[in-house]
């Protein structure tokens, strides 16, 4: 049986520091200032903690207890939809967990939701399953960060920093290629063989709606 102290070091993502307070986990895109749970601002040399920030990147604020790809071990967990990454804490300390298909899926327990690392020719990163099958439904949750904004004139107001979520996308996925989905057209090539405009018409599907794309996906597996 594996014991979870002696794969800690394999399943989290360590940066260049030993310290769990300080440790760059990743940065995604360019000059994000990324730290753990801190972001630089681009405007001034302060560097914001995620409780200085108004709103969250957090789908759940809370750790959930989760399991990890094909190990035992039942762990805390939660994703950050601004840095598109599930957080790990394990004795009061809080890792990175790996972006890699071995420590994929991400299944919370108490929710029943999935969460896949996906890796195609052009896109990567974590999406929550919305239906399974030969061909997965798939959402994905995107947050940006906002700088602060100076007051522009001595009658307006400074704005706070805030995250700002921005709307689900929504993806089909089969033979490791995803495509997205926002209209007939996009279903083609998944289900040629499909009469995709009368089961759209006859079942009321709305594109924007996900309860509807779940079913769509479902009536067309």
């Amino acid at each position: 049986m594996k014991i979870f102290l002696t794969t800690l070091s394999t399943l989290f993502a360590i940066g260049v520091s030993a310290q769990y307070s300080s440790t760059i986990f990743n940065v995604t895109g360019p000059n994000t200032g990324l730290l753990y749970n801190k972001i630089n601002s681009g405007v001034s040399s302060k560097v914001y903690s995620y409780s200085e920030i108004q709103g969250t990147p957090y789908i759940y604020n809370d750790y959930k207890k989760a399991k990890i790809g094909d190990f035992p071990d039942v762990v805390l967990a939660r994703y950050n939809s601004y840095s598109d990454e599930v957080e790990i804490k394990f004795n009061d300390n809080v890792r990175s967990l790996l972006k890699e298909k071995a420590y994929s899926p991400v299944k919370f327990i108490d929710s029943d939701e999935q969460l896949i690392y996906v890796s195609d020719h052009e896109q990567k990163g974590y999406y929550y399953v919305l239906s399974g099958g030969n061909t997965m439904l798939l959402r994905k949750n995107s947050t940006i960060f906002i700088d602060e904004q100076p007051a522009q004139t001595s009658y307006s107001n400074t704005q706070p920093a805030k995250f700002q979520n921005l709307k689900p996308a929504f993806f089909l996925y089969k033979d490791s290629k995803l495509n997205p989905i926002k209209k007939e057209s996009d279903l083609i090539e998944f289900y040629p063989d499909k009469n995709l405009k009368t089961i759209i018409k006859d079942n009321k599907i709305k594109f924007d709606k996900e309860k509807d794309l779940i079913r769509l996906v479902q009536l067309l597996n």
